[in-house]
């Protein structure tokens, strides 16, 4: 699913097995950021960062995540994601949820969250 173009620095979002969805976690994705590439093994070295644990992982399995502009939480319309596909909508919802914002805009629709957990 990767665009190819990853370069160190970049931030992505991967798979993790043991992130738990009953935390508010976006099913089972985390960011991270790229710290080597190793285009002969088509793998890379990412860093998580909500704990800063290393993982290696194959370079197919990361979902690019550019949204740079600010914080996710003033961020009103997610389709004005650079990169949407489905981990990086959630992702969104969850820090804006997170920040205690339940309403979010995709596009012309509407994204509720409910707050009474």
């Amino acid at each position: 699913m990767s665009t190819g173009v990853l370069t160190d620095g970049d931030r992505v979002l991967f798979k993790r097995t043991s992130t738990s969805t009953t935390e508010g976690g976006s099913a089972d994705y985390s960011m991270g950021i790229v710290q080597a590439l190793n285009r002969g093994t088509k793998s890379a070295t990412v860093q998580c960062t909500s704990d800063s644990s290393s993982h290696v992982l194959p370079i197919a399995e990361l979902l690019p995540f550019s949204y740079s502009s600010g914080s996710l939480d003033d961020l009103h319309d997610l389709s004005l994601l650079p990169d949407i596909h489905d981990p990086a909508v959630l992702y969104a919802v969850q820090q804006r949820f997170r920040a205690r914002k339940i309403y979010s805009y995709v596009g012309p629709m509407l994204v509720s969250v409910n707050p009474f957990q």
